[in-house]
């Protein structure tokens, strides 16, 4: 049941961890990749300091845990928002031909992430079947699959910024050799 309510007002939240994802992503594909890092640090530290002001002072359960992420979240998605604002307002609108494209790979990309979700959800009830020690073996290695995941996700999404913005000022010969 806790879990269940932390996953229930975490996913009311998705939004705003979706619109610093998209920011995040907008400051990437101009080479700025500190302003994003830096709210995404300061959101982790407000995250902290509500996550004790709810739990300890407060004394919420669960909730205030998951109160506070999203808030957190929200924080960060205002910080990058407010920033893009300032920086290139006229600039920010919705380009129809961009959007297409986007959701043409994005959609497919999304769907495929959806089907390896559910699978890992399937295996570790399975697993979960198994009992504590199964579970905290699974958990371990999972932690250090994280780990290593995060570490190759980090050098695909810098390649994946240094192609974008090659292919996008026309030089397509240093997207190849990226390649």
């Amino acid at each position: 049941p806790q879990a269940l309510l932390y996953l229930r007002i975490y996913l009311m939240g998705m939004p705003v961890i979706l619109l610093y994802n998209f920011e995040a992503a907008i400051f990437r594909s101009v080479g700025e990749t500190r302003v994003p890092l830096v709210a995404l640090a300061m959101s982790g530290v407000l995250n902290v300091l509500l996550n004790l002001f709810f739990v300890a002072v407060l004394h919420m359960t669960v909730n205030g845990v998951a109160i506070a992420t999203v808030m957190a979240n929200a924080f960060s998605s205002a910080l990058l928002f407010r920033r893009l604002l300032r920086s290139e307002p006229r600039n920010l609108r919705m380009d129809g031909r961009s959007l297409w494209m986007i959701l043409r790979i994005g959609l497919p990309a999304g769907l495929q992430s959806a089907v390896f979700a559910i699978s890992n959800i399937v295996i570790q009830s399975a697993i979960n079947s198994l009992g504590k020690i199964v579970m905290a073996a699974s958990s371990a290695a999972c932690n250090i699959e994280v780990f290593a995941y995060d570490v190759m996700n980090s050098y695909n999404q810098a390649c994946t910024t240094f192609v974008g913005q090659n292919y996008g000022a026309g030089q397509i010969r240093r997207c190849r050799k990226t390649l």
